[in-house]
């Protein structure tokens, strides 16, 4: 992503994340400052491991390491108010032919730092030292 910033020579930019996007988005603001004016962050968070992310999160993270098989349109049929048709869920499994393509999904969660002394710990409290100004 900083490679694409720069050989662009992107200035002035307005950050829209949301959700996972967040986690890269906000750091990426906090590494550049100055190439962002403004930052629209949604559902969204840059967690430093400080804080318990819950048990929630918890049985998320170890479901994503464990399930045989990662069902990504029941997965979002499970976060909507309403079911989804089973056409629609099929449709976001689509993209995936096989549990291989699924890999970068499944990888998410790990990478939310859960633990003061994760690895990306002290770079996303880093962030926040400069996302606060």
């Amino acid at each position: 992503m900083q490679s694409f910033i720069d050989q662009l020579k992107l200035s002035d930019i307005t950050l829209v994340c949301q959700d996972w996007g967040g986690l890269i988005g906000l750091r990426l603001v906090a590494e550049n400052p100055d190439r962002f004016s403004r930052v629209i962050a949604a559902n969204t968070m840059l967690p430093t491991g400080d804080f318990d992310p819950g048990e929630a999160f918890r049985v998320w993270r170890e479901f994503s390491q464990t399930v045989p098989e990662f069902p990504v349109g029941d997965i979002l049929n499970g976060a909507t108010i309403t079911d989804l048709s089973p056409d629609i869920i099929a449709a976001y499994g689509a993209p995936f032919p096989d549990e291989t393509y699924k890999e970068g999904a499944r990888q998410f969660p790990v990478l939310v730092p859960a633990r003061p002394d994760d690895p990306a710990s002290d770079k996303n409290r880093g962030a926040w030292d400069v996302l606060k100004k």
